[in-house]
């Protein structure tokens, strides 16, 4: 692990992602309670998993003609940080919310013309759990999906 700025590299994803943003009508917000968050973790595999998660709240907020936000919270603590993003999506249905971290489980929403391997979200926990890295997901079908990933700030 080496560390990073979470806040720069949350930057980073969003411009990187821009066009997706842009044309699916889904448009980040960032808040950050301090202007850094550094955090101990793996340049090029975190920034997988937070693509992965990214997609999936654009892809799933997407609607004609109603333009939908993607938040982005940092909170620092002692030893860690907090990172929650949170969309206005579909959501996912509660009996599917037990099994979203199995390979290729795809669920309800993956079979209703999202285009869905059930991969993401199980390579996002092997990475989180890989780097030391804590990964929740809560949510609430036709209100939206919450992820928080909490990383370690110092040894």
């Amino acid at each position: 692990p080496e560390p990073m700025d979470l806040v720069e590299e949350i930057r980073e994803l969003i411009n990187k992602n821009k066009r997706q943003f842009i044309y699916s009508r889904v448009f980040p917000k960032v808040e950050v309670e301090q202007g850094q968050a550094w955090i101990l973790s793996d340049r090029k595999w975190n920034e997988l998993m937070l693509e992965q998660i990214i997609s999936n709240g654009i892809k799933y907020s997407k609607t004609e003609g109603v333009a939908k936000n993607l938040y982005f919270h940092i909170k620092q603590h002692n030893n860690y940080v907090e990172l929650t993003i949170k969309d206005e999506g579909i959501g996912i249905p509660e009996y599917d919310l037990k099994k979203i971290f199995e390979p290729f489980f795809t669920g309800e929403n993956g079979r209703k013309g999202y285009s869905s391997s059930g991969i993401g979200l199980y390579f996002c926990k092997e990475v989180a759990n890989c780097l030391g890295h804590k990964l929740e997901l809560t949510s609430t079908e036709g209100v939206g999906t919450q992820v928080r990933i909490t990383y370690l700030a110092k040894l």
